[in-house]
């Protein structure tokens, strides 16, 4: 047995770090401004948060990887439904269980990493061969580049530049042809960026100026952090120094305190290492009724029929 109530119809900031796990998905102060915390309790005690947002006819629940079983995410639909007689769907994604009933259920994906206490335990989890193949690596890249690299790392409150955002989109440009079409603070801004890292060459420590080589971007919460993005130099591909500045991310997580980093759907060789893990989850949506749930599929149907 559960129980669903409102903790609070309007959540702000504040109540974001109530929600597991403290990712940014689930951080509908950030996300969206105002919203409503839901409260699940269940009989053993526990209590588990969860942020509703509504947009007229539509609701989005933040439930990314919480421990929320299939029953229980349908007791929260109903809830939600019959508090709000104008909603016709409510939306999830990254649920670890499918929902039943009216609803569409798409197939995602998470990868995480558990971060260890220590550096030493991490590089504990790399083989001896591999490890070498990052040092050849990093000593190629630096004679190519002609300097040694020089770490850093900036924060929204201290300031990210725009330079480094702009040079970012160049890469992605060309190693992605992807445009995005935004100012660098509107980038920052819509995929919550707190934090980025960057290797830049620089002969000389006391110069400002330099050469970006690669760059992460994070969103960090709590023990958490949520991996944006990250991009490299096209002209180093062979080197690998995303993976290389990656790595070098991880470490001063752990420095940090983090705890775990959750590197996001798409799959990437690098994503693999360090004994992550890959969940299989959903990007669901349930429908109040049969109605309009075959209005849903209706609709789908005709966009695929327009689109040949």
């Amino acid at each position: 047995m559960m129980k669903i109530s409102i903790f609070n119809d309007n959540s702000d900031l504040n109540n974001d770090s109530l929600v597991n796990p403290d990712v940014v998905q689930n951080r509908f102060g950030s996300v969206y401004g105002s919203y409503t915390m839901l409260l699940l309790d269940r009989d053993n005690g526990e209590k588990i948060y969860i942020p509703l947002h509504t947009d007229g006819k539509k609701a989005t629940i933040g439930i990314c990887l919480t421990e929320i079983s299939q029953a229980e995410l349908y007791e929260i639909s109903n809830f939600i439904f019959k508090s709000n007689s104008k909603l016709k769907e409510i939306s999830a994604e990254y649920s670890l269980n499918k929902a039943k009933g009216f609803s569409k259920n798409y197939t995602a994906n998470q990868w995480h990493l558990s971060l260890p206490n220590t550096c030493d335990e991490l590089w504990g989890r790399m083989s001896s061969k591999s490890k070498q193949t990052l040092r050849r690596k990093h000593n190629h890249l630096v004679e190519q580049l002609g300097s040694e690299l020089k770490f850093e790392h900036y924060t929204m409150e201290q300031g990210i530049p725009d330079e480094l955002v702009q040079i970012y989109f160049s890469f992605k440009k060309e190693l992605m042809n992807r445009d995005y079409c935004m100012s660098p603070q509107e980038y920052l801004k819509k995929y919550y960026v707190t934090d980025a890292y960057t290797w830049k060459s620089i002969a000389n420590e006391d110069t400002l100026s330099g050469e970006y080589v690669c760059m992460v971007f994070t969103c960090e919460q709590g023990e958490n952090v949520y991996l944006e993005n990250l991009s490299y130099n096209p002209a180093y591909q062979k080197e690998s120094p995303g993976f290389l500045l990656y790595c070098k991310v991880i470490e001063e997580l752990i420095k940090k305190g983090k705890k775990e980093f959750f590197l996001g759907r798409q799959y990437r060789d690098y994503k693999q290492k360090f004994d992550s893990q890959n969940t299989n989850c959903y990007d669901v949506i349930m429908f109040r009724s049969l109605p309009v749930y075959l209005a849903f599929i209706c609709k789908k149907i005709v966009k695929k029929l327009l689109r040949k």
